[in-house]
């Protein structure tokens, strides 16, 4: 059973960045057979409908599209969201070998999460940083920034899923005139940065102060910085696009 998926954050009854996520999975879907087609205004206003019915209004969505009975599934689920504590102290990642087959493509694989969470589990890790080859790629449900010279270092587009979070992150550091590096990271590099921080729809930008054995400043400076320049971009965020 293959399904392609989207969790979209809701904060105060509002899909946060609903439309580039909808975009997304269009992109995801395009992939596989042409008769595969996504009904966009469809699934805007459904996430929409959840997002005003929920009691409390704060919660992520799951959409799925399953590929082989051509369906949608919508669900409320309850976000696994950082406390303020990790984000003070940051949190700790451990290296797993892996490679997406396809990474711009979001796809469930139930036996590969089972053996990430027994990983994470053995080393009480927050995430895990997939490797492959000696190069660094991404986490295992988010994206990796790593910030050397006050200056930020990631992967390449084509070498990691194209999070929503990551592209506002990308966007903030423009706004702030941060320069970006999206080149290989190798494993053996992890020494050489003094923070690193995730991208995600739960988590936002949080800090890391561990990976391996390498240690990292959980309030780097610049990490602060495009924090607030982040949150600025959620403050606004507002349903302004048509499909």
């Amino acid at each position: 059973m293959i399904k392609i998926y989207e969790v979209i954050r809701v904060i105060d009854r509002q899909p946060i960045f609903l439309v580039e996520h909808l975009h997304r999975m269009q992109q995801s879907l395009a992939h596989y057979p042409a008769e595969h087609q996504l009904d966009l205004p469809y699934l805007k206003q459904q996430v929409e409908t959840l997002a005003r019915q929920h009691e409390t209004g704060n919660f992520n969505v799951r959409i799925e599209y399953d590929l082989e009975q051509a369906s949608y599934g919508f669900y409320a689920v309850a976000g696994v969201y950082p406390t303020p504590e990790m984000y003070r102290d940051g949190v700790v990642l451990v290296t797993f070998p892996h490679q997406r087959h396809d990474p711009n493509v979001k796809v469930y694989d139930a036996s590969l999460r089972d053996a990430m969470d027994e990983k994470k589990a053995q080393y009480q890790a927050f995430d895990l940083l997939y490797i492959h080859d000696g190069v660094t790629s991404e986490a295992s449900k988010s994206n990796i920034f790593f910030i050397k010279n006050n200056q930020l270092y990631t992967s390449p587009d084509e070498a990691v899923l194209k999070g929503i979070t990551r592209m506002k992150a990308l966007e903030s550091a423009d706004d702030l005139g941060i320069v970006v590096h999206k080149r290989p990271i190798m494993v053996d590099e992890l020494a050489d940065f003094e923070g690193a921080f995730l991208s995600g729809t739960s988590l936002h930008l949080l800090p890391i102060n561990r990976i391996d054995q390498h240690r990292y400043r959980p309030d780097h400076p610049v990490w602060q910085a495009l924090n607030e320049q982040f949150d600025k971009k959620i403050v606004q965020e507002v349903d302004r696009q048509d499909l």
